[in-house]
């Protein structure tokens, strides 16, 4: 259990509500039986919404609601270590950066910017463009149950939205990564 019970985090970024908080102690811990009918009560920043969707009895439901941007908070967690981790190494590393030569332009002319989640470089020249995503083993459109599918599947969506050039880093929300992901640590 280690770190999970002993370390606080010491920066805002890292820390979780209450509510987030508690859902994922309990998945943690697999409880498995909820007091009474209890539903979501994440909230979308941009409404002011109460997700108010039914917890099943195994709390997968937090790990794919949009409400109160979960998905984005653990994704950008991630960027944040993966950052830390690439410096430590060594790296020049910028964050949220528009590459120009990933830009695409439409048949009608529009252009579309490439935003990443992290570029590296080394002094000796070697470029790396990252881009993170986290994806959910408990969506109805998963085509397996392999445990590792849900970040092959992300991979994949990055390799096709990119080109060759872009490096996906798939991670699942209980820590499982890609192969690609796995290579660039």
């Amino acid at each position: 259990m280690g770190r999970f019970w002993t370390m606080t985090p010491t920066r805002a970024g890292l820390r979780l509500p209450n509510a987030l908080w508690a859902t994922a102690f309990r998945r943690r811990l697999g409880v498995h039986q909820l007091p009474g009918a209890c539903c979501c009560q994440l909230t979308n920043s941009g409404n002011g919404k109460t997700c108010g969707a039914p917890l099943d009895e195994y709390l997968c439901h937090s790990a794919v609601c949009g409400h109160g941007g979960g998905r984005q908070r653990v994704h950008n967690a991630i960027v944040a270590l993966l950052e830390r981790a690439l410096r430590t190494a060594g790296a020049f590393v910028e964050r949220e950066v528009v590459v120009p030569e990933l830009f695409v332009r439409d048949p009608d002319g529009t252009i579309h910017e490439r935003r990443l989640d992290l570029v590296a470089a080394w002094p000796g020249g070697q470029r790396f463009l990252v881009d993170v995503t986290v994806r959910s083993p408990f969506t109805k459109d998963l085509p397996s149950d392999n445990p590792g599918a849900a970040a092959a599947v992300g991979a994949e969506a990055k390799r096709i939205h990119y080109d060759s050039s872009v490096w996906p880093f798939a991670m699942g929300p209980a820590g499982r990564l890609d192969a690609s992901a796995q290579a660039l640590l």
